[in-house]
């Protein structure tokens, strides 16, 4: 009995005390006038209490977010700093702060260059800086999906068509993230612009966008609960890879708490240090498990705009003399600034994931550190240094990093039929990649494909796959693939598959440098029918 007397008598005192702390609210609202500038408030609460409980009458609206974190409006006349500064002392919250200002540029568009009608590579200096084009060979970010959080994506723009999806729009509370500010949109080229002879290639080419819009119309400013709100969403649709090409003008645990969250779910956050030359990293880069990317300019020398000190951690070529990129209406932009470092660091991510998706955001970030131009030793300028795409997707497969990347280029006459005997065709191996074949017509049963290998010397071998899946040239006329099917006039066959992983480094001896000669033979129900497979190409990076 004393002990269900000591239980209610602590729940009594435990009530009144919440009542007075609502009371004391109450009053704050109705005595005392306004003298804050912001109405809303992000606050984040024990999962044993509710809203009502803890702000009363002064609340007018609410929003929840997630794991406990509420958006809530106040209503108006309420002096908010004192509803903050009372709510930090209540045992009921985590943690509660106002609504903080954030913005994307800060980075310099120098001038409008030139329509769409370019090239690939054109200007595109930063990528043999950061070794981009070697990397291809390896990865080109296949289906990985990258959570931009910015001011939406212009998704009519030709260079990217078919890399974004359908995201939303957390500035205007819609579900278009259609970009007005053109920013986002800059980002998104950087990233996963098509390599298709026009405008400029992306660095992840193969990789897919999320646009996550949290600026309203076409501002260049958003609200720290928008973002915060945005990072949920991507954590919520699987993204791989988080781009923060943005800073906000303070810090903010609500940020910070919903970055800890997408970390937790296996997902690597980059985000821009930041363009005001100052000795101070902008948050959110400067949180500790954020990769924090600066700038250099062109012969690799820290760009002057570029923030520096602690909590950079690598540095990317996205300063003089300018950067191309393409933002609304498929205009052509010379630009500079951390935003587009971030951008390129998120695409290589994306590289690394595409080759080994099993990653977690810290082998991502060591494999940065490792690969970067100065890996020991951290400095204050540029922290670890330049990224380097080929040596980080190199470390991301467990290949010897900095050696030359594998390649086979196929011998130009073996591309036009009659000019060699079909179904004969030379290539030259320097070394090792994809070879891919184009099914133009539909095949009417299950067929099985072989690959027949003729060496310079004059020997024979069949390509064909171990049962661990390792390619094997051996001397038996044994089957590339047995029972395919090709179901439309686009189907993709591979059909070497000599390069990182699964590999076969016995393969690699087989096959030294030099002028080969494939012959395939479809076979269907005992006969071959070779008239079904009609192009032979390489499925080529350049």
């Amino acid at each position: 009995m004393i002990v269900k007397l000591f239980v209610l008598t602590y729940k009594e005192k435990s009530i009144k005390r919440d009542l007075m702390r609502s009371l004391i609210i109450f009053f704050l609202f109705f005595l005392l006038p306004s003298l804050a500038f912001c109405e809303k408030i992000i606050i984040k609460l024990r999962p044993d209490t509710t809203v009502e409980a803890v702000l009363g009458e002064v609340m007018a609206k609410k929003k929840y977010l997630s794991n406990n974190i509420y958006v809530i409006q106040i209503k108006k006349g309420v002096d908010v700093s004192k509803i903050i500064s009372h709510l930090r002392g209540d045992p009921r919250v985590i943690y509660v702060e106002s609504i903080k200002k954030g913005r994307f540029k800060g980075f310099d568009t120098l001038e409008t260059v030139f329509s769409i009608e370019g090239g690939d590579y054109e200007g595109q200096w930063y990528l043999e800086m950061m070794e981009v084009q070697p990397c291809w060979y390896l990865s080109k970010g296949q289906g990985i999906v990258i959570g931009l959080i910015d001011s939406g994506v212009d998704y009519n723009a030709s260079d990217i068509q078919g890399r974004i999806l359908s995201g939303y729009d957390f500035g205007d509370d819609d579900n278009d993230p259609f970009d007005l500010n053109g920013h986002g949109t800059m980002m998104a080229h950087i990233m996963v612009a098509e390599k298709n002879g026009y405008g400029i290639a992306g660095i992840a080419p193969q990789a897919i966008i999320l646009p996550i819009k949290i600026n309203p119309g076409g501002e260049d400013t958003f609200e720290t609960d928008r973002l915060v709100e945005a990072i949920f969403y991507a954590v919520g649709h699987r993204v791989s890879v988080i781009n923060l090409s943005l800073v906000l003008e303070e810090y903010s645990e609500a940020v910070r708490d919903a970055i800890d969250y997408a970390l937790f779910q296996g997902i690597v956050v980059i985000a821009a240090a930041g363009n005001d030359g100052l000795s101070k990293v902008s948050f959110p880069a400067s949180y500790e498990p954020v990769i924090s990317v600066g700038s250099v300019d062109g012969d690799g020398t820290v760009s002057l705009t570029s923030n520096y000190g602690m909590g950079l951690d690598l540095v990317a070529p996205s300063g003089l003399p300018g950067i191309y990129t393409i933002g609304l209406n498929e205009t052509v932009y010379l630009a500079r600034g951390t935003s587009l470092s971030a951008a390129m660091v998120s695409a290589i991510c994306a590289d690394m994931l595409g080759a080994n998706d099993g990653l977690t955001p810290s082998d991502l970030f060591n494999f940065l550190k490792a690969t970067a131009s100065h890996p020991l030793v951290w400095e204050i300028l540029s922290g670890y240094g330049l990224v380097n795409a080929k040596r980080a997707v190199q470390k991301a497969l467990g290949l010897p990093v900095g050696e030359e990347i594998p390649y086979l280029s196929l011998n130009l006459i073996s591309l036009f039929y009659p000019f060699l005997p079909y179904p004969y065709f030379t290539f030259d191996i320097y070394q090792y990649q994809y070879i891919w074949i184009d099914a133009l017509r539909a095949s009417p049963a299950p067929v099985d494909i072989y690959l027949e290998i003729f060496y310079p010397d004059g020997r024979s071998a069949f390509l064909t796959y171990g049962r661990d899946g390792l390619a094997q040239l051996r001397e038996e006329r044994l089957p590339l693939m047995r029972g395919c099917v090709f179901d439309d006039l686009e189907d993709f066959i591979p059909v070497m598959f000599l390069a990182f992983s699964p590999y076969d480094e016995a393969m690699k001896a087989d096959m030294p440098s030099g002028s080969y000669v494939w012959r395939m033979e479809i076979i269907g129900n005992g006969e071959s029918i070779e008239e079904y497979l009609q192009t032979f190409y390489l499925f080529n990076h350049y």
